[in-house]
């Protein structure tokens, strides 16, 4: 299902791979959305890199970790035990289509890197 609905999304260059660096891909100039379970830690790597987020939270933290993306505006969430095609496709387009998504996770993101010092001084 998942696979289907990507397929329905125009893209320009697709890949498979076993495993890719999340961070470096989270970093690169041209992604323009996550979609995630949810974890803690892909959630921080997002917003460090102040990529906007569609997710897709199993169990555990994950849905409530969504839950509070949403709130603040940097992702959309879409229930598994009830996704159809359409609902990845739709959220997917429109995390990356509406304007408001990709500013809040750069406003995120600049709360996070906003410190008075390093850590390390």
């Amino acid at each position: 299902m998942i696979a289907s609905a990507l397929a329905k999304i125009p893209q320009k260059l697709t890949g498979v791979s076993n495993w890719i660096p999340q961070n470096d891909l989270l970093g690169h100039s041209k992604t323009r959305a996550f979609i995630t379970h949810g974890g803690t830690n892909g959630i921080y790597e997002a917003i460090y890199h102040g990529v906007p987020m569609v997710g897709l939270p199993l169990f555990g933290d994950q849905p409530e970790n969504m839950v509070h993306m949403k709130a603040k505006g940097a992702a959309l969430s879409v229930d598994l035990n009830f996704m159809k095609t359409e609902d990845l496709r739709d959220a997917l387009r429109d995390v990356i289509k509406e304007k408001s998504y990709k500013e809040n996770a750069m406003r995120l993101s600049s709360i996070f890197h906003d410190r008075p010092m390093n850590p390390r001084d």
